[in-house]
């Protein structure tokens, strides 16, 4: 019987001693990790039960059917009908975890490609980009399509997955990046660090251009402003340098603007360094850290407008016009 004491370890603990893939490959039936397989939980004539990866490393699963999603821990406790802290004891019991070594942690595997398939734009797309002020024309013109499904290729291995109801690929001849705001598989990629977002896209010359912190936010300025904007894979990524070089060839200035938190502003001042660009920041708001927070939190939307003061007012045209 298990004891429903307060746990004596902790799930840190546990991923010291055993790994979650490894928890879930001993009591999940599953071969491989990512993949979509039959509900553990319920009857499922269909897989549509999905485990991949988090961002840190660690397995998650998400019930399509249902909505439940969560960690290896979390999904342990539904299968066995415990608490949390009961499904890591009998983890850490059967798996004889006390007399284990530390294990490494294990860090998502970055797939070889992307293949995915394109759905019809729906209405409930239009209103989710419509409201961080980026229309059709725009994430069109930035080459992203909604999707229904997407196959994650590793080797030998494809792996089939339903998408979520908002799901979309980042398409470029360089990879595709899979962007799913509303799921714990938010982000997919074969997009290398060094690609950076948009910059096919800038015109030859100007007097302004932006670095963002995502892609979003990028097109939120650049379609609300007119501000010719780019963004790296990720904050933390630094612009490669024959891009900042051109960027400083072509634009007569150039301005990075991250997100308003603390992360944000440490990378912007970081990638201030490297570029010699300029770091402005964003004003404090309610609702968001973020450009596209910003725009979706106003309720006068041509109040977003005042955003250019921050660049001295002055605009570019761009060939999505």
């Amino acid at each position: 019987m298990i004891s429903r004491g307060r746990p004596s370890v902790s799930k840190k603990q546990l991923y010291e001693k055993i790994s979650s893939e490894e928890i879930v490959r001993r009591f999940v039936d599953v071969e491989f990790i990512p993949s979509l397989i039959h509900s553990p939980l319920r009857h499922d004539e269909n897989p549509s039960f999905s485990l991949f990866y988090s961002s840190e490393g660690d397995v998650m699963f998400k019930d399509h059917a249902t909505g439940v999603a969560g960690d290896a821990v979390a999904l342990l406790a539904l299968m066995w009908n415990c608490t949390r802290g009961e499904a890591i004891m009998r983890v850490w019991k059967e798996c004889d975890c006390s007399s284990r070594v530390s294990v490494p942690v294990r860090k998502e595997i970055i797939p070889s490609s992307i293949q995915i398939k394109i759905r019809a734009t729906e209405q409930y797309d239009i209103d989710y980009w419509n409201s961080y002020g980026i229309p059709p024309k725009w994430w069109k013109y930035a080459g992203i399509v909604p999707v229904s499904h997407f196959v994650l290729v590793r080797g030998s291995q494809n792996m089939i997955f339903q998408a979520d109801k908002y799901a979309y690929a980042f398409w470029t001849e360089k990879g595709t990046k899979i962007y799913q705001p509303y799921s714990q598989m938010k982000w997919l990629s074969t997009q290398r660090g060094d690609q950076v977002q948009l910059y096919q896209k800038l015109p030859t010359h100007g007097d302004i251009v932006c670095v963002c912190s995502s892609m979003k936010d990028a097109l939120c300025l650049w379609a609300n402003t007119g501000i010719p904007s780019v963004a790296p894979q990720s904050e933390g990524t630094s612009v490669p340098l024959a891009v900042v070089e051109d960027l400083k060839r072509r634009f007569k200035r150039q301005y990075i603007l991250y997100d308003n938190d603390k992360a944000g502003i440490g990378y912007a001042i970081e990638a201030a360094k490297e570029t010699g660009f300029t770091n402005v920041i964003l004003p404090e708001f309610e609702g968001g850290k973020d450009i596209s927070d910003l725009y979706k939190s106003l309720t006068n939307k041509n109040d977003f407008k005042n955003i250019k003061s921050l660049f001295n007012g002055e605009t570019n045209k761009t060939d999505a016009d």
